[in-house]
């Protein structure tokens, strides 16, 4: 929601004092670690200021008294609308200027590096599509997977792996992720998704067909794995990408299945409603060979560092919960980590490749 008057001022005012720390060499992202002081180019703003400081973390010169930033190649914007773009919740004005940062952007074009895969997105007809209800939910009517292509481009993502909205049975809803994987073959990875109770009895059959003739490559759910999609993904050898209510729920049945590849969305928990769920989930994949972690709409962004921390790179996979949760921020929570380019890549990409059997390099 947008700020307004004085409350827009007094934001505006309160980030319009911070300083712009430099990252360390491992990457154009900045972590919590403490201020830097930057060297001062000869150049001057045109408000007068005399000397400039450089934003590694978006490629730009930003004066002294912040009064405009001058984006590499050229580009100028006046601070007030960097800022109120940032009060309205856009971050940062995107088109041509990725969060990943522009040496990035161009690594990317010109295919110097593993392909981005965004691991955790949702597309096509929910429950309520059609019903003109304004007071529905929006992951119940529609998400039009080019909202989807449209912020990959902006941020670099090379694929995304989609897989339906709220529905009650998902056979309709399968089809049509399968449909749009036929249309952009290179930008999209298709997952099925079930319900254990409303399709119980018929997933194994539904889940040949969607893997075996449809091409889907996993399994999304909300909710704990049945024994049916459990042993249905260990004949398929597909994962499955999960969202229990609690992470403790889940664990025998993780258990149970060792050769069944598990991914526990969001950390544990969506938007970090319950930050105890974050550690939990930590702690279980640090014991726990199958169990992998998305890091999707985590809010209190210290538990992806917590994470990164405690876990090798191997057991976390980059996902954004798009299109509602915005790719290009969730994106940008990773390169703010600062890892080690090697790890960074597993999780922006090599992980989710080698779950899915694909090749760990290249296009």
């Amino acid at each position: 929601m947008s700020l307004r008057g004085s409350e827009a001022t007094e934001a505006i005012s309160s980030i319009e004092s911070l300083r712009l720390p430099r990252p360390d060499k491992a990457g154009l992202a900045m972590t919590r670690a403490k201020e830097t002081e930057q060297p001062q180019p000869r150049t001057n703003c045109r408000c007068g200021a005399s000397g400039t400081r450089i934003c590694w973390v978006i490629g730009a010169e930003v004066c002294r008294n912040l009064h405009t930033l001058q984006v590499r190649k050229g580009r100028l914007m006046e601070r007030r609308d960097f800022f109120k773009g940032i009060i309205a919740g856009s971050c940062l004005p995107l088109r041509g200027l990725y969060l990943a940062g522009s040496a990035y952007a161009d690594q990317t074009q010109a295919g110097n590096r593993p392909k981005v895969i965004d691991a955790h997105c949702h597309a096509g007809k929910g429950v309520n599509y059609g019903k003109n209800d304004p007071t529905s939910d929006p992951w119940t009517t529609y998400n039009d997977p080019n909202w989807t292509l449209r912020r990959a481009e902006q941020a670099g993502i090379d694929q995304t792996i989609i897989f339906p909205i709220t529905n009650i049975t998902y056979q309709d809803a399968n089809e049509e992720i399968a449909s749009y994987v036929r249309r952009w073959p290179d930008k999209f990875i298709g997952f099925a998704k079930h319900d254990g109770k409303t399709e119980a009895g018929k997933i194994r059959n539904m889940l040949q067909h969607e893997v075996s003739e449809l091409g889907l490559k996993g399994l999304k759910l909300h909710g704990v794995p049945t024994k049916e999609m459990v042993e249905s993904a260990a004949e398929l050898k597909i994962p499955i990408l999960f969202h229990p209510p609690k992470v403790s729920d889940s664990l025998e049945v993780v258990q149970a299945y060792p050769q069944v590849c598990f991914i526990l969305a969001h950390l544990g928990s969506f938007a970090s409603r319950d930050w105890r769920e974050h550690i939990r989930a930590i702690e279980a994949a640090k014991n726990l060979p199958n169990f992998y972690l998305d890091t999707s709409a985590v809010v209190f962004c210290e538990y992806l560092e917590y994470a990164a921390r405690e876990l090798p790179a191997e057991k976390l996979i980059f996902g954004s919960d798009g299109p509602l949760v915005d790719s290009r921020v969730e994106l940008y929570k990773i390169r703010l980590l600062a890892l080690p380019q090697q790890k960074e890549q597993l999780i922006l990409g090599g992980n989710i490749r080698r779950l899915l059997g694909q090749p760990l390099r290249g296009q």
